[in-house]
């Protein structure tokens, strides 16, 4: 795991120093949603909350609240590192971020906002609720949902054109974190069975 201001860092020069807070924000959320997804860890160490823009980092936040709607300048990082090039966690960051350079904030703000997200079944308006956490389980329940809808292949979406919030069936949405788990071990049977039968016997 890397530190959060490293891989923003990081993030920011991949975009050539052109993202505002916001997109940097949910790119951030993203990559973290993949990485927990498919290594079951998180990135990077991260206590995101349900703001009412979507989930928020808030020390990442507090760092770049000066940039307002600007780009995030590389001055704020001047402390910081760069994850370093000849890691796991830079070819990861390096892959997704490159998916999500050609992204408007507005498709990053709805990927975010989407009805099978962990931020639309845990944001509540009102002050009371602005500590309202993100779990790293409730991002992997997220991550399972989407590959239910992609058909297993969560990348997928990343591939959509979103324009309003993306709304799923309530089936969906009311699966438990017990049924991903045995679906996926489901898969994991099959899939070493196939190869079994395919490789091993020849």
């Amino acid at each position: 795991m890397v530190g959060i201001f490293d891989v923003a860092k990081t993030v920011c020069k991949m975009a050539g120093w052109n993202l505002s807070p916001l997109e940097l924000q949910k790119i951030m959320y993203i990559l973290q949603m993949f990485h927990i997804g498919k290594y079951e860890s998180p990135l990077f160490y991260a206590n995101f909350k349900a703001w009412k823009f979507g989930p928020v980092e808030p020390s990442l936040y507090q760092k770049l609240r000066r940039y307002g709607s600007s780009k995030v300048s590389s001055l704020v990082f001047v402390l910081d590192d760069f994850v370093d090039e000849n890691t796991a966690e830079w070819k990861f960051i390096q892959e997704y971020t490159n998916k999500l350079l050609n992204k408007s904030a507005s498709w990053l703000l709805n990927y975010t906002h989407a009805e099978i997200g962990a931020w639309k079944r845990i944001y509540k308006e009102g002050e009371e609720h602005e500590d309202d956490a993100i779990s790293n389980d409730d991002i992997w329940d997220e991550y399972q949902r989407r590959a239910i809808e992609c058909g297993g292949v969560p990348d997928r979406s990343l591939d959509k054109n979103i324009t309003k919030p993306v709304r799923v069936s309530r089936d969906v949405k009311e699966i438990p974190r017990k049924m991903f788990v045995e679906i996926h071990r489901l898969v994991e049977r099959v899939s070493r069975k196939l190869f079994a039968h395919y490789f091993l016997d020849y």
